[in-house]
């Protein structure tokens, strides 16, 4: 549960840095 707590918090990171 963790993990893919973190994977999807990555993923909105790289998102948003993506982004910008």
């Amino acid at each position: 549960m963790q993990q893919e707590n973190d994977t999807k918090l990555k993923s909105k990171f790289t998102y948003e840095w993506s982004k910008s």
